[in-house]
Parts: structure tokens; sequence; C-alpha cells
């Protein structure tokens, strides 16, 4: 019911809250000094009646002090009928192996659980690693105030452990490390009583880079792995290890490092034990310039040269790696880039296969003939057009056909109209043997090349993905699908791809775009969808669709994948990794793979009267997306959720629905708080297990001279003036040490 500024004037040292529960409800409290730090914090369980809440300042001074203040209710019945149904759906996450030989590390991951049993036992659970030169390290953890706690401990190489800071539902630390070993301890400092059954769930989020870099705080990002081939080399959670000379990874953010405003290059190794073939695909979407790649031998560095190559922001390198015996190579990434950003980062796509895996993918054995797009395209006046291949390519003989003396492919699709048109074309291949793009004109002045979408982790192996958008007047238009020469040794090589071409009159109420459009996915991998629509949308009472929880609750339940079987919902909504503030008709959904039958074909629909456009024209959905999850023996399965945004979705379905029936409760049929801010700041000391409690033992004899502060709580059937300060119901206390010169106690009557 409350989350914000309390401001005593000078001389005031109390605040008093009035308030009536109808139902027994949970209850936490926080205040804490924006100047000072110096807080407090109670949390217990209340039953009906009239209650106030009084904040003391026990040091009353001759200047302004104001306080951050949290209070937050619900109702313990509707809470254990929200919770108890993920009770048992959740096991406890494992901590990662924090690896620091390069100098650098990085984890990060949303989607962190505690079991109900681990919970109700939990024991410290602690990360061990070492720092070889100074270097600064920031670890987060993100938790939900209302329902767990989280501290995070540093220890090892230090005069003293360094506790977490707490921030407002985060416990973080932020510091120097001078050469030494070091450990990191996780505790579980609350949870809800055992008679609510809940796993607490947690973002976790781990930064270490020699002293003098930069450092950004995103959990969205992760680091380059260093070892391909180690199952702790960091690719694992992203396609890795390596097994059988075949790795195929995905990332759509990798960490970029600076010094001095000066980005850092960044490299991996990698060892295969026979000729194989590797493409590699970086892209910077809020960067300018490029990443270029070195690729050379570890034992002579002799640079090895791309097979193909496409150049720019968006950049592939397709490489033959001739060995006849295990050879280590090295990446290098060297960030040529001139614009300084806040967390600047690039998304991977990698894959490094053998030559048996290529000749599987390029043969035209059993592959029967390929179909190719229609070449001239007739599109009535103010009417769609849509062609969808889902096996399409060029055998030896079309290749040459459509292709000039040098071995240069230009197979060109001409078509005409008569009023504007968007236009969405999306091309996709497995890069590690084909290299198509897409190029619209219309002569003499309009030319227009596609670019790649970023790398996504639901695109099994090499697969990436060409788009092409744009808005075009009346005329003549030639639509080329182009590749340069790529001697793959193989003998008559196939090149396969996937089709989608797709225009609509740019006044229609329809959805624009669909990214990817369609095709097969990797089981183990949520499936992501980008909806674009033409113009920003409206929901039934004509209220604009912007980027709140009830504008993601509605586009999560207008859109459903459905098979002959059953239907799959999105599990949450999100915008792209970089949004426009004020641009809404970008979306993000995930299905979660393992709603998903396998090897089932399911068609992305829209319900009818979901989203309308500013003339309350229903918006629909008019082209064919087709999605298969796919259980391949070439791609080895690897359980992975990619990042939420923290921002939006912390815990996923659970939220959505949490978020709907808090808006419902608003309207005054009962009272329930879910406070859902990133920086809520609890900073309390409760028992831990016998360890935590040492610790804890040990930081107090470090702060002997500091001051009290302290929490009571009185429970009683009356008002603020009939109470009594200490008596008349149960009393608790919470004893706090702190060297600031503000010090709160909040008491509940």
């Amino acid at each position: 019911i409350l989350d914000d500024y309390v401001i005593w004037p000078a001389g005031v040292s109390e605040k008093i809250i009035n308030f009536t529960l109808n139902k027994p409800s949970l209850v936490r409290i926080n205040i804490v000094s924006i100047r000072s730090g110096s807080s407090a914090n109670y949390t217990g369980s209340l039953s009906p009646g009239p209650r106030s809440i009084s904040f003391t300042k026990q040091f009353v001074e001759n200047t302004d002090v104001v306080a951050r203040t949290e209070i937050a209710f619900t109702q313990l019945d509707l809470l254990d009928t929200l919770i108890r149904p993920y009770a048992n759906k959740c096991e406890t996450s494992n901590l990662p192996s924090i690896h620091t030989e390069s100098g650098f590390y990085h984890f990060a991951r949303d989607d962190m659980a505690v079991s109900v049993q681990d919970a109700n036992n939990w024991r410290p659970k602690t990360m061990h690693f070492q720092v070889l030169e100074e270097s600064l390290i920031y670890v987060r953890v993100e938790f939900e105030f209302l329902l767990s706690d989280f501290l995070i401990v540093l220890s090892g190489s230090l005069p003293a452990p360094i506790r977490g800071r707490n921030g407002w539902n985060t416990n973080e630390i932020n510091t120097v490390l001078a050469p030494g070993i070091y450990d990191l301890t996780l505790y579980l400092t609350y949870g809800l009583p055992a008679t609510l059954p809940y796993c607490p769930q947690y973002s976790l989020h781990i930064l270490i880079a020699p002293a003098g870099h930069s450092l950004c705080t995103s959990s969205q990002l992760i680091m380059l792995p260093w070892d391909l081939n180690d199952n702790s080399g960091g690719s694992a959670g992203i396609g890795g290890p390596m097994k059988d000379n075949y790795v195929a990874i995905t990332a759509s953010g990798v960490y970029l490092f600076k010094k001095q405003n000066v980005y850092t290059p960044l490299s991996m190794d990698f060892e295969v034990s026979a000729t194989s073939y590797m493409a590699v695909f970086t892209s910077l979407e809020q960067l300018w310039r490029t990443i270029e790649y070195e690729l050379y031998p570890v034992s002579n560095s002799s640079a090895v040269t791309p097979i193909a190559e496409i150049e720019g922001e968006q950049h592939i390198a397709l490489y033959k790696l001739t060995v006849s015996r295990p050879t280590k190579f090295r990446l290098k990434f060297i960030p040529d880039i001139f614009i300084d950003y806040q967390c600047p980062f690039f998304g991977l796509k990698l894959i490094i296969a053998p030559t048996s895996y290529i000749k599987t993918h390029t043969t035209c054995v059993g592959k029967g003939s390929f179909a190719l797009p229609r070449k001239d395209v007739y599109i009535p006046e103010g009417q769609p057009y849509e062609e969808n291949l889902e096996i399409a390519g060029f055998t030896p003989e079309t290749f040459r056909q459509y292709s000039n003396s040098s071995g240069h492919l230009s197979y060109a699709i001409k078509f005409y109209v008569l009023e504007e048109y968007n236009i969405d074309v999306q091309i996709s291949f497995n890069m590690v043997s084909n290299l198509f793009i897409a190029t619209l004109e219309s002569p003499p002045y309009f030319s227009l090349s596609g670019t790649y979408e970023p790398p996504n982790p639901s695109l099994p192996g090499g697969i990436v993905v060409h788009h092409l958008q744009a808005t075009i007047s009346p005329g003549n238009y030639t639509l080329f699908i182009r590749q340069d020469p790529i001697n793959l040794g193989v003998e008559k090589p196939c090149f396969p791809f996937t089709w989608s071409f797709a225009m609509a009159p740019t006044d229609l109420p329809v959805v624009r775009s669909v990214e990817p459009s369609g095709g097969d996915f990797s089981v183990g991998y949520d499936l992501e969808i980008e909806i674009q629509f033409a113009f920003p949308v409206y929901n039934s009472s004509h209220h604009l669709i912007t980027r709140t929880p009830e504008s993601e609750a509605l586009i999560a339940s207008a859109f459903i994948l459905s098979s002959d079987h059953d239907n799959v919902t999105p599990s949450s909504v999100r915008p792209p990794l970089l949004p426009s503030e004020d641009d809404y008709t970008f979306w993000v959904l995930r299905f979660p793979w393992a709603q998903f039958r396998v090897n089932t074909p399911y068609t992305l629909k829209l319900k009818p009267n979901s989203v309308f456009d500013s003339r309350s024209r229903d918006i629909k959905l008019l082209y064919t997306h087709v999605y298969r999850i796919l259980l391949s023996t070439e791609i080895p399965p690897v359980v992975h959720t990619p990042t939420i945004s923290p921002e939006h979705s912390h815990f996923g379905t659970f939220l959505i629905y949490f978020g709907s029936i808090t808006v419902f409760l608003a309207i005054g049929v009962c009272l329930i708080i879910f406070i859902w801010r990133r920086w809520k700041k609890p900073d309390y000391e409760t028992k831990l297990d016998a360890e935590g409690e040492s610790l804890v033992a040990r930081m107090e004899e470090r702060e002997k001279d500091r001051d009290n502060t302290a929490i009571e709580l009185v429970e009683t059937q009356g008002t603020t003036e009939d109470a009594p300060e200490t008596s008349g119901g149960d009393l608790i206390k919470m004893d706090f040490k702190d060297d600031k010169d503000e010090d709160f106690n909040p008491r509940v009557q």
C-alpha cells in the first residue's frame, strides 16, 4: 500500500499510518534513510482488525530527514491460492563455477529458484574463485520483497567479510579485490512460513573484470565463452560444449568490456580433431562499425582466411579448418567501434561442424526437386499477397542457371504495385553452407538490402534469418536473392533455404511482420516470436496499448500457437532487447518449449477482437506461420531459457496472473499488494544457521561501537491512542547495528 518517500521535518520524530485488515494478512515493512542508509524492517502475520504503524526517528535533528518507506500486505488465503500450484514445480538451481583465467567472468540468470524442501532447510551455498590481479567485482541477487529475501557475503583474502548492501528487491556487492582466493556465499534469510509452500525465485548476476574496466550491470548479457571444449568453458547453457567436432552456440547479448573508453578484444579457444567448417555471426544493435575476427592455430598464430564473408555491423564469416590431427584454434573478437555506450554488447551465433555435416546439409540426394519463389508476381489492387516455401533451394543446375561466370548468384522476382504497400521478406538458411541476402530495387533511384536478424537461441544449429522490410510507393520493383561464390569443397552442392514473402496495403489493419516467420526449432529452447504491428494498436476500450503489465497481459492472451491436439500460450511478453521508448508496435512472445509436442506443427493465431487500430478496426493476422519443435540427433539438446528483461518479468506466468489479480482487487474486492520494484531496500539480520550466525557475530564484533535500531510489533484491538507502547500484545524486537546518525523504530499496532 505504500512505496514512497517519507519526510521528517526538523524536530519531528514520529509518523503514523492507520489502516484496517479484514482478513489474516502477511505484512512486510521496510524503512531506509536516503542519506545514511540506516534501515529497519519487520515481517509477520496480522489478524483482522484496526491497525496503525508508527515510525519513530529516535534521534531528532535540526534538519529534514528523508526515508524510503515500503509497506506491503497480502491476504494469507489468497497468497496461498496463488503460490501453491507452483510449489512443486521448481528445483533448486545450481550456482555457477566461477572461472577467472582470462581475468574476466560474467554470469547472469533470471530464472534461479530454491525448492520448497530446501527453502525450509536452507544451508548457505558457496562459490570459490581466485583472482590473479587487482579486479572489480559486482554481484547482485534480485528477489521479490514480499515473498523472500537473500543475502550475499564475500569472504576470503579480506580483512573482514563484506556483506551485500540491500537495495529495493536486491542485495549487491560492488568492490575491488586484491589478488587472492575468495568465497562468495548466498544466504536465504527470509522465506514464507512453512504453511505457505513457496519456492523462492531470484536472479543472480556476477561480473568480474580487471581493475580499470568499465562495468555494466545488465543481467541480460553473458560473457563470451573462453573454451568451447570444456564443460566449464562458459558455453554450457547456450549450446556447448563441443562434441565430436560439433557445436552450435547462440547468445543474444555478449558483454563487451571497456578500459579508458577503448573496447577490449575477447577470445575463445576450441579444438577440432578432423577437417571441419566454422561459421561465426556477430550483430551490433546499438553500436556502430563492426566486430573483426582473427582465427589462428594456437601453435603457430598463422591466420586462417575465410572462404566467404559479409562484413559490417552484421558480420558473418565462414572458415574451413583443414587439420589432420587434433588442433587447437583461437578465435579473437576485435571491436572496431566508435560509439560509447553504457552497456555495450553484441549478438553471437557460431557453429563448428565436421565435413560429414556439411555434406549432409548440401547434398541433393533424397531431397527431390527444390521449389523456387515465383519469378513474376501479380498483385491485384488493394489486395495482400503471400508466398511461403518451407523447403526451397537451388540445385546445382538452377544455381548455375541464375549465376554468372564467376559464381555470383542473382535470382530476380518482379512485381508491380498500384498503391503504397508494406513488404516483408524473410530467408532462413544454414550459415555454415549458405550466405543469402535479399535486395529490393526500383531503378533508377531505389535500392534496399535486408539485414540479418539478431541471433535467436530458438533457431537450431547455424540457422539465421535475413530480413527485408520496406514501405514502397506505386511502381515496378525487382526483388533479388543473391549470394557470392562459396567453395565448400563439396561436389555438386545444393543450397536449401526457407522463404517467406508477404505484402499488404499500408492502410490494411494487419500484423505487419512475424519473425521468425515459421520453421523448425530446437528442443530445449523456448520459442521467441517477434510481432510487429503496422501502427500503434488499441484495446477494446480504445486505450493505446503501451508498455504496462495490463498491455503485456492483453498481448499474451491475444496470440496462441495451435495444433490439431492442443494450444500453447505465451509464458511472457516483453519488448525487443532495444525498444524505442515510444514505439509500442514491437512485442516479443515467449512460448515455453516444454509445452510443445515434438515434431508437431503449430500455427500462430491472433484471436478475433483482441487488438484494434485507431479506427477501431479488428487487427488480423493474414499470413500463415507454422512452427515445429524438433528433437534432432544432429543438434545436442541443451535445456536453456532465454533471458527475460528484468524490468518486465522475473517469474513468467506467475507474475502475469498475479498482476491481473492485483488490478481486480484494487477495484475493491479485497486488498493485496504485490510489490514489483527492482530497487526495494530491506536491510536486516535474521536468524541464519550456525555458520550464518557465526558470520553475523563476527561482523557485529567489528561494529560494536554502532548504534542500535529496533523494530517492534504491538498487536492489539485498539486504536493508536489506546495502544500501550510495549504491552498489551506480542512484542517482537530485532536489533540492528549501524554507525549512522539516523535510527528508526517502526511499530505495528
